[in-house]
This record gives C-alpha cells, sequence and structure tokens, in this order.
C-alpha cells in the first residue's frame, strides 16, 4: 500500500505563499504535526518512506522516519509544482500581477493555474506516475 502524505506546516504555509523553488523549515505546529503523522503510523506495515527533496518534507520524513525506524530515500520526481515566476507571491500579490497583465477573465479559484510559466498537472503527472508505476508493480 502506497500513502501519500503531506509535509507539515511552514512559515510559508502561514503566509500563504506559493512556494515551489524557495523552501522554508517547517514551524513548531509542522514538527508537532510530522509527529502526530507517525503516531498515525506507528502500527502500520512501513517499509519505506520516499520523501521529495525539499526541506520542509525532507523534515517532515525524517521525523517520522525517525520514530518509525524504516528506510527513507530522495527522489526529485516528488518536488513540488513548479510554480514559476509566482514562488514567494501571496494570491494578493498574484492579483496585482495579473491586473498588470490584464488577466482579469480568469477562474480565480484556481488562479495559478492561468499563468503560463506555471507547472501543468499534466506535467506533474509525467513526472510523479512512472515513479508510482515503479512502487505499485
Amino acid at each position: 500500500m502506497i500513502y501519500l502524505v503531506r509535509h507539515g506546516e511552514t512559515y510559508a504555509n502561514i503566509n500563504k505563499l506559493f512556494v515551489s523553488k524557495s523552501d522554508d523549515h517547517l514551524t513548531q505546529d509542522g514538527i508537532k504535526q510530522a509527529k502526530m503523522l507517525a503516531r498515525y503510523f506507528i502500527n502500520k506495515s512501513i517499509d519505506s518512506i520516499i520523501s521529495s527533496p525539499t526541506r520542509r518534507t525532507v523534515e517532515t520524513s525524517m521525523i517520522v522516519q525517525e520514530m518509525l525506524k524504516c528506510e527513507l530515500s530522495v527522489d526529485d520526481n516528488l518536488i513540488e509544482r513548479d510554480y514559476s515566476i509566482l514562488d514567494g507571491m501571496t494570491r494578493k500579490d498574484l492579483l496585482m500581477w495579473r491586473e498588470g497583465r490584464k488577466l482579469s477573465n480568469i477562474d480565480y479559484s484556481q488562479d495559478w493555474e492561468e499563468v503560463p510559466e506555471v507547472e501543468t498537472d499534466e506535467a506533474i503527472c509525467k513526472r510523479v506516475m512512472p515513479l508510482l508505476d515503479h512502487y505499485l508493480r
């Protein structure tokens, strides 16, 4: 069985920033969340953890790995969506950027999807699916 989990809270999460290439440490709450995650998995059969290379994800994974005493590896294919020019921006920054580019007809529920430089869902699937296929065999 494969479990997909998200990293613990970071300062960028608190500040509601788009984050891909820039990286951040876990907050104290993020560390607590990682410990809670480990406790959730403590009675499950976990052989290994495969982590994104981001600091926030490795920190989360290391906390879980230490409590579960399992293997930990890092795979670059699990990296966060590349938000490109939006990296480090807030949604308010995005709206201001968008007004400057006259992109007011965009659906604001998924406001980043219309920025051409942002990695698409299709590109993410092409990057991640071979890894999942490998572990599902």
